[in-house]
């Protein structure tokens, strides 16, 4: 805030700008130049990591599951993002389409239909390919990874920074200011900033993952519909065309542009579900979501700590470990953005929407 106008500095802060800039465009230059290098380090990297401290990143999802339940009976719940009287900035149905399309939507597109095949042809807990047995965990691994290992992460980044955002009155939405009651004034000098830097880069690699699997998707889909080869150059205009859209909706605003864009995307999808429970085998889509749901409740514990010590096996490794490192570089990013359309909310509403809403769109 600049002190003599006493006015908000909404300008790029080159400490944090220029620093981060750097990094992105040494990490793309390397990756375009030793493309084959580039893969095997990262996929080295991400081997070692997922094997000597993935299973950290398991504990600390179970801790933000009970964090999660705490606020959601706690007296804090009651807390207010705003002034005390204020309504939401947007009504339930724009808050939980945002939230959905910007949290799990293009991605789920994706996975909902590629995990379940991949865990029925190589599925988890030793049991045999396409056997009743597989049958049952390959749709229950697919609602936790994309329930309890993905919300609570998004939730839990979310409160700190709507408390500090709205009843600290902080002037802008920042990571950072999440940690200013540990950290106090050294998040406003180096400490801060290297948080913000540390954030960014990390937020290249998660959207990375996420364009990695939802353009070839469109793509092969677009290629199926025209009659056309997939192709590199198709993925470019794709890239290039989600680029314009996501460029004009948020030079649009939230109102305008990124409220709009979420309601006629969740519409759609409702629309496709609706067709999809008429016209398909209705029983056994609400019968295989049923036995799915209970069975994942049932065994939660076991699937959600399971990491196969005993054997060769990689399935935890690939899967619940790879989601819970995914939401961890992603959900500071989810937090702010929660909290910039959070106003007027609670803090039991953002438990409650994991709890409840979650599992339903997944």
């Amino acid at each position: 805030m600049n002190s003599s106008t006493g006015r908000v500095d909404l300008r790029p802060d080159k400490h944090i700008l220029i620093p981060a800039t750097l990094v992105l465009l040494g990490i793309i230059a390397c990756s375009i130049v030793f493309t084959e290098q580039s893969e095997h380090v990262l996929k080295t990297v991400y081997s070692v990591f997922a094997r000597t401290t993935g299973t950290w990143y398991l504990w600390v999802t179970v801790g933000m599951i009970i964090l999660s339940g705490f606020f959601m009976f706690s007296r804090y719940g009651d807390i207010k993002f705003g002034e005390p009287d204020e309504k939401p900035e947007f009504n339930n149905y724009s808050w939980l389409a945002m939230m959905f399309c910007s949290g799990v939507a293009g991605a789920v597109m994706f996975w909902s239909i590629v995990e379940p095949m991949y865990n029925l042809a190589y599925p988890p807990k030793f049991a045999e390919p396409l056997s009743r047995q597989s049958f049952e965990w390959a749709m229950s691994y697919v609602l936790l990874h994309w329930g309890p290992v993905t919300w609570p992460w998004y939730m839990v980044t979310a409160l700190p920074i709507c408390y500090m955002y709205y009843k600290r009155k902080k002037p802008v939405l920042r990571i950072s200011a999440a940690t200013e009651p540990i950290l106090g004034d050294q998040v406003n000098g180096g400490m801060g900033k290297g948080i913000e830097i540390f954030f960014i880069v990390g937020l290249m690699f998660s959207n990375a993952a996420v364009m990695g699997v939802s353009v070839p998707i469109v793509n092969h889909a677009l290629s199926a519909v025209l009659g056309i080869e997939p192709s590199f150059t198709l993925e470019l205009i794709i890239l290039a065309i989600s680029a314009v859209i996501f460029t004009v909706s948020v030079s649009l605003g939230l109102k305008k542009g990124i409220k709009i864009l979420s309601d006629t995307n969740v519409c759609i999808a409702l629309a496709m579900v609706f067709f999809c429970l008429v016209a398909g085998p209705t029983v056994f889509i609400v019968d295989n979501f049923t036995n799915s749901f209970g069975h994942m409740l049932g065994n939660f514990w076991d699937m959600i700590f399971w990491t196969d010590p005993y054997t060769d096996g990689s399935f935890p490794q690939d899967w619940t470990i790879f989601y819970a490192l995914w939401m961890a570089s992603y959900g500071p990013f989810m937090g702010l953005f929660i909290a910039r359309i959070s106003k007027g909310r609670t803090v039991i509403s953002l438990p409650w929407v994991w709890q409840a809403a979650s599992p339903a769109p997944t």
